[in-house]
């Protein structure tokens, strides 16, 4: 067993290694071999949890961060949305930030000190900073302090001995970002989201899926030899069915070689969101307790609105997998609570600090159940709800949600998720079942949705085909 105190270090490269699309995730460190998986993911580097529940850090890019990039005066702002959305990315109600940007207290002429400043530290930096002295060809090199304690707390309230991360400083290369503005590859904020995105994992305890690890060469963990399907990780056990495997997702964020080998240039890779391996890897690290939909309907859930639900499934025909352009749309419209009376914006209760969950239900059964957890990127709409807006569609492939009250007959309910992230149940589903499409808050008074029956009467369009449409739209209750 390891002991004392060590520094891990990061990169992030172009060139690839493997073509291979899998599923894996791999841990971040220096560890030697290791056969037994549940041991060494207990063990293996982490933030711990003061309270059992989450992990929260505090997080800053340096001043000028924006500038340093070449961003012009306008351009600030994107540039500094770019750090936000990178963390934003990675958030759980587990694992949540604290964004500071362009903080005076981040020293960006400093050697590398990851137990200086804040947790985690972003800099913007050129390639003679002796953070890239020994590699000045990476794109971003990540610095990470960690300490062998005898037990500290996980995000699921166990407890084991282990590595405890102590700081993190995330450096990107301004030169080398630079000559992609100019070269074969067009950088924008997409692609800067990545590459941030990817140190950031590093800073969080994960490594390269397609680079050695302590499970051997290019060995990642899934939870079966299946490399097309999603991970599902119980936060109860997260260490439950990971097995060793050689699968491998170039397009994973967490992978330094996105291009594919040899190299396929210009590569769009560098502009995909968070990949199932990243979020797997996420979630073992940091199991989230969040609450996901109850196993039954609320009979009581209001549906006094005008109601369409829409499951598109854009599957490959050889895997159980949702495609790239699935799709789930809820509206409920018109709405009111149950007994005619208007919807107000605090009947949502605070979703800047409680879960939200859109819940579908097959003969009283749950078949889907999505999430978008508390925090930003909501945002209050004064006097009226809510609204959440995720480009990157993190949390279950959900891109937006609207929550706004109104008098009787004008209250909006609004989910839309798009993506392959999405949990889109297999189709079609059963032509004479009874079907529940709710939207539900932890802790709030009120529940929207439907219920509906096949061929009933107030199902003005009802289309279930194994071409991958699923259609719902009633008129009221």
């Amino acid at each position: 067993m390891a002991t004392g105190s060590r520094l891990l270090i990061g990169v992030f490269a172009l060139l690839a290694l493997d073509i291979g699309r899998a599923y894996g995730f791999s841990l971040f460190g220096d560890a030697p071999v290791i056969s037994d998986v549940r041991a060494a993911l207990q063990e293996t580097a982490r933030w711990p949890s003061a309270d059992g529940r989450a992990v929260d850090l505090n997080v800053a890019s340096m001043p000028g961060f924006g500038a340093a990039l070449g961003a012009t005066p306008e351009e600030i702002a994107a540039a500094n949305q770019v750090v936000t959305n990178a963390f934003s990315s990675w958030q759980t109600p587990a694992l949540r930030f604290s964004v500071h940007l362009e903080d005076p207290g981040v020293d960006g002429t400093a050697t590398p000190n990851p137990d200086a400043g804040f947790d985690i530290d972003v800099f913007a930096v050129s390639e003679s900073h002796p953070a890239f002295a020994a590699s000045p060809d990476l794109f971003g090199n990540t610095f990470v302090s960690t300490r062998f304690v005898s037990s500290r707390l996980l995000t699921n309230g166990q407890a084991f001995s282990g590595w405890v991360i102590e700081g993190a400083d995330v450096y990107l290369n301004i030169d080398r970002i630079l000559t992609l503005k100019t070269g074969i590859i067009s950088i924008d904020a997409a692609a800067l989201q990545r590459l941030l995105a990817h140190e950031i994992g590093h800073a969080l305890g994960l490594g390269h899926p397609n680079d050695n690890n302590p499970f051997g060469v290019a060995a990642n963990l899934d939870t079966d030899n299946d490399p097309f399907n999603r991970m599902v990780i119980n936060p109860a056990d997260p260490f439950a069915d990971l097995i060793v495997s050689s699968f491998r997702d170039n397009e994973a964020v967490m992978s330094n070689r996105p291009c594919g080998e040899p190299p396929v240039l210009p590569c769009f890779a560098l502009t995909f969101p968070l990949q199932n391996d990243d979020l797997a890897g996420r979630d073992v690290l940091y199991p989230s307790q969040v609450a996901r939909c109850p196993e039954a309907p609320d009979p009581a859930c209001s549906q006094n609105a005008v109601n369409i639900t829409l499951f598109r499934d854009r599957q490959s025909p050889d895997t159980a997998t949702t495609g790239p352009r699935g799709k789930v749309v809820f509206k409920w419209i018109r709405g009111s609570k149950s007994g005619g009376v208007g919807l107000q914006q605090g009947d949502f209760g605070g979703v800047l600090v409680e879960d939200v969950h859109f819940c579908f239900y097959q003969d009283e059964a749950l078949v889907m159940s999505m999430t978008v957890p508390a925090g930003e990127p909501w945002v209050e709409v004064p006097g009226k709800g809510y609204k959440y807006q995720d480009g990157t569609m993190s949390h279950d492939g959900i891109r937006k949600v609207l929550l706004q009250g109104g008098p009787p007959g004008r209250a909006r309910v609004l989910v839309i998720g798009k993506g392959s992230r999405l949990p889109v149940p297999v189709l079609p589903l059963g032509a004479s079942s009874t079907f529940d499409a709710q939207v539900r808050i932890d802790n709030a008074a009120v529940c929207m949705g439907m219920s509906y029956t096949a061929g009933g009467g107030n199902a003005q369009v009802f289309v279930n085909t194994d071409a991958g449409v699923f259609k719902l739209m009633r008129t009221g209750p």
